[in-house]
């Protein structure tokens, strides 16, 4: 395997999904060990703990892979490094499907089963989910939810979502990867008029009120 010095790694924790983090790959020894910078989180150092276990992401040779690996040790001199495990078998990441817009849209997450609602904007759009910014709290989330989404065109959707990733801010507030479940055949058109729009007049996607 090539891998590639100064390539990005995203690491999640087993034990918190949702918590992406990232480092630099800085060097391997096969079949041993792989060597990154410390994993930040929000351009944040974080503590690593030996025996630690993490889903991994990175690319090499231009493709992205997936695998798990555990932390071996982590030193502070001659500089700071840490070393995982070496990968018995990768798996290649489907690549992304849709192209993402970079939105700023009000929006409210319904949550199921007793979860409440929080009110935000979505930061990016496509057609296959979105990216939810909020400023509330977050002590519990569940898995799915609906989202009630303002387009700036004057469209209103209500989409069913199930929640991917939840990544806490440096201001504090969060950020939560949706992805778009059983959309109906009306919004999906509304969505797609939308993000269409986006690619002649990018000034659409920035409300000027924003809540």
């Amino acid at each position: 395997m090539n891998w590639q010095i100064g390539a990005l790694v995203t690491l999640e924790p087993v034990s918190a999904p949702g918590m992406l983090h990232e480092a630099r790959l800085i060097g391997c020894a096969p079949g041993q060990s792989l060597l990154i910078t410390p994993p930040t989180l929000n351009g944040c150092p974080v503590k690593i703990k030996e025996s630690q276990t993490w889903g991994i992401r990175v690319l090499v040779n231009g493709n992205a892979f997936r695998f798990v690996s555990s932390v071996q040790c982590a030193h502070k001199k001659p500089f700071e490094y840490v070393c995982l495990t070496y990968p018995n078998i990768l798996m290649q990441a489907k690549p992304r499907r849709h192209a993402r817009h970079a939105v700023l849209l009000q929006a409210i997450l319904r949550h199921n089963m007793g979860h409440g609602r929080r009110e935000g904007h979505i930061v990016n759009l496509s057609e296959g989910g979105a990216c939810f910014a909020t400023s509330m709290p977050a002590a519990s989330w569940g898995s799915q939810a609906v989202l009630d989404l303002d387009l700036s065109d004057g469209t209103q959707l209500s989409l069913q979502v199930a929640l991917r990733t939840v990544q806490p801010q440096v201001d504090n507030g969060f950020r939560a990867g949706l992805a778009f479940e059983d959309v109906d055949q009306s919004a999906r058109a509304a969505l797609n008029r939308f993000l269409a729009s986006l690619n002649t007049n990018p000034s659409e996607a920035r409300p000027t009120e924003a809540a």
